[in-house]
């Protein structure tokens, strides 16, 4: 963990939103240049795996988050209900769905610090999903009705980015905002490794 520089005054609140986006920036450009989701249509088959993937990843991160964040913070905010109705809609049966692989090695989320550095990876994700997802929606591959994911809050997403805002910034510590910041991009390069893998079989 990095320590907090000297000459930072232990009273001053850092903006720990702005430092989350311009110190992940090159993580999360990375991510998002190796999925290619805008400008290369999907293949039912990738389509699939991809949100296989991501049901694993929030199998693991949604339970840390709520154990270690207020109910306030996650409350209402479960991705896991429409990426099964997702799979579903994409021929996964529910035992298979119970056998989907779990994303692993990601950093420890039980402390406040690592919690807001992955709900600042997992509530962003929203951004950019509402984009992806009229994508997806438009390709004629895809099966009907199997893009809930990625528009999971609806014309609620700007609202519910603030509220995560307001959760960030009120957390905020200079003496451990670096802590948040390191676990962020500590997920994006794992969650970069778990997506790719298996991902563009052209099938």
């Amino acid at each position: 963990m990095s320590s907090r520089p000297a000459d930072r005054p232990s009273d001053v609140r850092s903006n720990l939103r702005e430092r989350l986006r311009a110190e992940t920036r090159p993580a999360h450009d990375a991510l998002d240049r190796s999925l290619d989701l805008i400008e290369r249509p999907l293949t039912r088959g990738e389509y699939t795996r991809l949100l296989a993937r991501f049901y694993g990843f929030h199998q693991v991160t949604e339970p840390a988050l709520e154990s270690a964040l207020d109910p306030s913070a996650t409350s209402g905010r479960s991705k896991l209900p429409s990426l099964q109705h997702d799979l579903r809609a994409c021929g996964i049966t529910d035992p298979e769905l119970g056998m989907l692989a779990l994303i692993d090695r990601l950093p420890p989320l039980t402390s406040l610090p690592a919690a807001l550095g992955a709900l600042y990876v997992v509530e962003g994700s929203t951004l950019g999903g509402r984009l992806i997802g009229r994508h997806v929606k438009a390709n004629p591959a895809m099966p009907d009705d199997s893009c809930r994911y990625f528009n999971v809050y609806g014309e609620q997403t700007g609202e519910r980015w603030r509220a995560t805002c307001d959760t960030l910034e009120a957390a905020s510590d200079p003496h451990t905002d670096d802590e948040a910041i390191e676990t962020a991009n500590a997920i994006f390069a794992r969650l970069h490794g778990w997506l790719m893998k298996d991902f563009r079989l052209g099938a």
